[in-house]
């Protein structure tokens, strides 16, 4: 709640409530004062209370049953033209072809309503990325040696696919170098869409910033819930701590051409 002024409380059920007042910036206009007396505590609480109905969660859960909110919270921060940066172990499905798409539901037997609003969301997000992308820097971080290893794999988990579909996704050896080679086709048609490929251990999570709106983050093995973080502060610390993550990356290993080439060597 944006006041005039800034108020702390701190209150014991039933016995005490203690409350702080910062009129301005002013040392000599800060005033605490703690209060024992029944009435006086049970309108602190109620004031409380009154607060946290007013107020949103920091970190806010979204499960499977809740996904379609979480998608359409994805879609709508996504229209923003604002830098992102993307920190996986695997491309986003989204940045696969709608065929190459069908073929993977279709090979995990996903219902045929589940694989329209797979679809609808994949092309939603796909034209945001492409009306937006000649305006705005869309970064991906990847480590060099994960990528390898899948790329040796029979099949290979698709996460943010399972998050949606509600089911587990594997996808063939063959699905996923093609996905590679798709990741390569973006990289080239778009100037301001770039990919860093780092060496050393992974994060334990996908991360997801969009420049002032949100933080995004799912597990790399199959958890029914995703997180996001919209708060203005935390999400701002957080883009520009990855923004010197990606400065700090050799520039050889976020160069357009050698990149191209380490993926190509996937495939």
């Amino acid at each position: 709640i944006d006041w005039s002024f800034k108020i702390t409380l701190f209150i014991v059920k039933d016995a005490i409530a203690i409350t702080g007042v910062v009129i301005d910036e002013n040392i000599s206009s800060r005033y605490t004062a703690l209060y024992d007396e029944s009435i006086t505590v049970k309108m602190h609480e109620e004031m409380f209370e009154t607060l946290l109905k007013n107020s949103r969660p920091l970190v806010e859960i979204h499960s499977m049953e809740e996904k379609e909110q979480f998608l359409s919270k994805i879609y709508e921060m996504g229209q923003r033209q604002e830098n992102s940066y993307l920190y996986a172990d695997i491309p986003l499905f989204t940045t696969m072809s709608e065929d190459l798409l069908i073929e993977i539901l279709h090979e995990n037997n996903i219902e045929e309503n589940i694989i329209e609003k797979c679809l609808l969301y994949h092309k939603q997000i796909n034209q945001n990325f492409h009306s937006n992308i000649t305006r705005i820097t869309n970064r991906h971080i990847y480590t060099l040696v994960r990528l390898e290893n899948l790329s040796q794999a029979d099949k290979v988990f698709y996460n943010d696919l399972s998050l949606i579909t509600g089911s587990d996704i594997f996808i063939s050896n063959k699905s996923f170098k093609k996905h590679l080679q798709l990741l390569i086709e973006r990289l080239e048609g778009n100037e301001n869409f770039e990919i860093a490929l780092i060496s050393g251990d992974r994060n334990p999570n996908n991360l997801w910033f969009k420049e002032n709106s949100i933080i995004t983050a799912w597990a790399f093995v199959h958890m029914p819930y995703a997180l996001t973080v919209s708060e203005p502060t935390l999400v701002n610390a957080f883009y520009y701590y990855y923004e010197s993550i990606w400065n700090s990356i050799p520039r050889v290993n976020r160069r357009k051409e050698w990149v191209k080439i380490q993926l190509l060597k996937l495939i």
